[in-house]
């Protein structure tokens, strides 16, 4: 190849690139100097801060508006608190004005009845509650209920019981004595509470409870005498019902035995009058007044519940003391009516449960 070839196309080759370095420069953008660009950050670093701040001051508006309406709220309601209490006191203000001009009126137009009114109203409020008691258990009468009623209280008040010894009652068949009680187990202790049966000695029940308050609960004698006539086999031994009984034996004046559970004047003998005693009317008009005279409260079974308001009512005890489920009730198919004759004759037979159930009621 000749020189002159050689040369012409080294020269052509050196246009092209010159040529495509050209276009390149005028196609690409130019660069951004390092400090413009520097620039441009700063500004949008400085505009989202005052975005931020903007949005801040927006949060904390807010806020102070939220706990304005929050104190303008509170005020209300003290403002409100403030208007009752004041109108509650302003009509306690009226009503005891109230009350001073009606007592002063019922003072004026009755001085005696008001003078009684003062003396109860004295009583209530300096009332202590029974916490000693001693209870007469009588067979038959609803007994069992009470002497529920006077467990549960103890066991409310923390009480000591005066306790037969290995028994659920201090036996029958022996005179009681306070010996039994007072030199048992127990000895050390003060007794509050006596609700067992036994042969009732009102002395030595005493010594067992100095302080107590006595009470005991009686019901319509026939009724109560056939409960016990039939409860304790008498019916089944016989063989006949309480008809049968009243014609055949107490007509004729069947005398009690000695430490029987169920017999002539059964009341009588279960407050402590001996067997042979309690168809003696002068001896049985001597424990009607001895009833009167050491009983706080006789209960009658036939107004069962009268009876518990005014033991409460005595006893200064909550009502709620002396609710009561019924125990050892008899079911209604069990039960006998009895003829009017035999009404006739129990009348004459049980004359001294009468005498003093009637004196009770009285």
């Amino acid at each position: 190849m000749r020189p002159s070839r050689i040369v012409v196309l080294l020269a052509g080759t050196f246009s092209a690139i010159v040529f495509a370095a050209n276009l390149w420069v005028l196609l690409s953008p130019p660069p951004l100097d390092d400090f413009l660009l520097r620039e441009l950050q700063k500004q949008e670093q400085a505009l989202m801060e005052e975005r931020r701040e903007e949005n801040r001051r927006e949060e904390s508006k807010r806020c102070d508006c939220s706990k304005v309406l929050e104190e303008a709220e509170m005020k209300k309601v003290r403002e409100l608190q403030r208007s009752g209490k004041e109108e509650k006191e302003e009509e306690a203000k009226k009503k005891a004005k109230e009350e001073d001009k009606e007592e002063s009126a019922s003072s004026s137009s009755s001085s005696s009845t008001t003078t009684e009114k003062s003396s109860d109203k004295g009583k209530k409020k300096s009332c202590q509650p029974t916490t000693k008691v001693a209870f007469a258990k009588t067979h038959k009468t609803g007994s069992s209920t009470v002497q529920n009623i006077l467990l549960r209280f103890g066991a409310k008040h923390d009480l000591n019981f005066a306790l037969p010894p290995n028994s659920w009652m201090f036996k029958l068949n022996v005179e009681f004595d306070a010996d039994l009680v007072l030199e048992g187990p127990w000895k050390p202790l003060e007794f509050d509470i006596f609700a067992f049966h036994c042969l009732w000695n009102y002395e030595e029940v005493g010594k067992i409870i100095p302080r107590a308050k006595f009470i005991t609960i009686l019901r319509e004698p026939l009724s109560l005498f056939e409960s016990g006539y039939v409860y304790f086999g008498l019916q089944k031994v016989r063989g006949i019902d309480i008809n049968g009984f009243a014609e055949k034996f107490a007509a004729k004046g069947e005398k009690r035995h000695k430490f029987a559970f169920i017999g002539q004047n059964n009341l009588l003998a279960d407050l402590g009058m001996e067997a042979e005693q309690v168809d003696n009317m002068t001896a049985v008009k001597r424990t009607i007044k001895d009833v009167e005279e050491k009983f706080e409260v006789v209960l009658i079974m036939e107004r069962f519940e009268e009876s518990l308001v005014h033991l409460a009512d005595a006893f200064c005890w909550p009502l709620e003391d002396v609710a009561y489920l019924k125990q050892n009730e008899r079911l209604g198919e069990l039960r006998t009516v009895p003829t009017d004759k035999t009404k006739e004759i129990m009348k004459v037979w049980l004359r001294g449960d009468y005498e003093v159930t009637y004196k009770a009621i009285s």
